[in-house]
C-alpha cells in the first residue's frame, strides 16, 4: 500500500497485524522508527487476540533480537561515518549471514511492514543485480512460507530520506518477488485539520515535490486553530514553549501527553532546552519516559511515523531560508506531525 503523509498507513498496518493474528498467524509488525515500534508496542498490548499474537520490532530491535541469538557482540561506532557504515552495511550483513544458516528456524507466518520505504531492497554498491532484494531477504527468512507468506507493506518513497540514497529502494524489486502481489494506493489525507494541511501545501521546495504532491483530501477536513508561526530569538524558546504549552492546554485544546516537541537536533544538548529538565510546572522527558502531565522532546529524524494532536516546532529557521533538500524535507516532517494544533517557533538571530 502506497500513501502519502497522514493517508492512514500505519493505522491500516496495525489493523491488518490484527486481522492476520486473529486468522491464526504469528505476525511480526516491523517498522525503522525506534520511537514509533515503542508506539505500536504500547497499542499492541491493549489488545486481546482470539488466536495468536503480533510481535513488533523496530529495525534495530530486530538486529540486536538476531545477533544477540547467535552470539554476535553489537559494537555502535560513535562517529556518523562509521555508524552509517555499521548500520548501512555491516549489520545487514550479519543479520543475512545469520539468517542463512542452515540451523536457522523461521518464526513468523506473516509480515506486516511500516516505513517500508526505508528498509532497503538492494545491498551496496549492487543496486542493478536483481537476484536479490536487499534487507527483504533477511525478513523472508523470517517466514515459515516465505514470499508465499502473507503480507501487507505500507510505503511513500518521499518519505525516505535524502542522506539514505533513494535508489537503495525501490517497491517493485518487492513486488516480483511475492507469489500473488497487489498494489494500493491511498489516495486522500485523513490526518490533519484543515489550517494545518493548507500550511503543509505551503511547503513548496525542491526537498518537498513529491510529499506535497501526494497531500489531498475528498471530503472536508474538520477545521482547528490557525498554524502559529512565531520568530524568537534562541535564548526565548523556554519562555515561547511555556506560553503555547500553557494557553493551548487552558483553553481546552489538548492535555500535556498529547503535545510533542520537535528539534532537528538529534540530542536535547544541542536544543534550546538543553539545559532544562522543566517547561513552567511540567516536566520535560524523552518520548519514551513520558508519562500524564509531562512534555516530550524528540528529534524530527526520530519521529518519522509518528503524530501527535499537538506539535511545537523548535530550533528551526523559516522554511524560505533553506536551501539544501534535506533541511526542507526534515521541516515539512516535523510540521507533518500535527494532526490538529501546531506551533513553529523560528530562530532569529541574537
Amino acid at each position: 500500500m502506497q500513501g502519502g503523509p497522514g493517508s492512514g498507513k500505519t493505522w491500516l498496518a496495525l489493523e491488518q497485524g490484527f486481522r492476520y493474528a486473529n486468522d491464526g498467524l504469528r505476525v511480526l509488525l516491523l517498522c525503522y522508527n525506534v520511537a514509533l515500534a515503542d508506539q505500536l508496542s504500547a497499542l499492541v498490548a491493549k489488545r486481546k487476540y482470539r488466536k495468536e499474537e503480533v510481535i513488533v520490532r523496530s529495525w534495530e530491535s530486530l538486529a540486536h533480537e538476531l545477533l544477540d541469538a547467535a552470539g554476535v557482540g553489537w559494537d555502535e561506532p560513535v562517529t556518523p561515518a562509521e555508524r552509517e557504515r555499521y548500520f548501512g552495511e555491516v549489520v545487514p550483513g550479519l543479520m543475512r549471514e545469520i539468517v542463512r544458516d542452515q540451523q536457522f528456524e523461521p518464526r513468523f507466518d506473516a509480515l506486516v511492514v511500516d516505513e517500508a520505504q526505508d528498509h532497503d531492497t538492494s545491498w551496496p554498491g549492487l543496486e542493478s543485480d536483481r537476484t536479490d532484494c536487499g534487507w527483504w531477504e533477511i525478513y523472508w527468512k523470517l517466514l515459515r512460507e516465505r514470499t508465499d507468506a502473507r503480507m501487507a507493506i505500507f510505503y511513500d518513497q518521499d518519505q525516505r530520506p535524502l542522506f539514505r540514497q533513494k535508489e537503495r529502494f525501490v517497491a517493485t524489486r518487492v513486488f516480483e518477488r511475492l507469489s500473488q502481489p497487489a498494489q494500493v494506493n491511498l489516495l486522500f489525507t485523513l490526518r490533519y485539520s484543515l489550517p494545518i494541511f493548507r500550511f503543509l501545501k505551503t511547503l513548496q521546495s525542491e526537498g518537498t515535490t513529491g510529499l506535497v504532491r501526494n497531500l489531498r483530501y475528498r471530503s472536508t477536513l474538520p477545521e482547528g486553530p490557525d498554524v502559529e508561526l512565531h520568530e524568537i530569538e534562541p535564548e526565548q524558546t523556554v519562555l515561547k514553549v511555556e506560553e503555547v504549552v500553557k494557553r493551548w492546554v487552558n483553553d481546552g485544546f489538548c492535555q500535556l501527553d498529547e503535545i510533542l516537541i520537535l528539534s532537528p537536533h538529534s540530542t536535547k544538548g544541542r536544543t534550546g532546552l538543553a539545559d532544562h529538565s522543566r517547561i513552567g510546572e511540567w516536566p520535560l522527558v524523552g518520548i519514551d519516559s513520558r508519562k500524564p502531565g509531562e512534555l516530550a522532546l524528540l528529534s524530527i529524524n526520530k519521529a518519522k511515523g509518528l503524530d501527535a494532536l499537538a506539535v511545537i516546532m523548535i530550533d528551526v529557521e523559516r522554511f524560505d531560508k533553506f536551501s539544501g533538500a534535506q533541511e526542507q524535507m526534515n521541516y515539512f516532517m516535523g510540521a507533518s506531525r500535527a494532526r490538529q494544533l501546531l506551533a513553529v517557533l523560528h530562530r532569529t538571530p541574537s
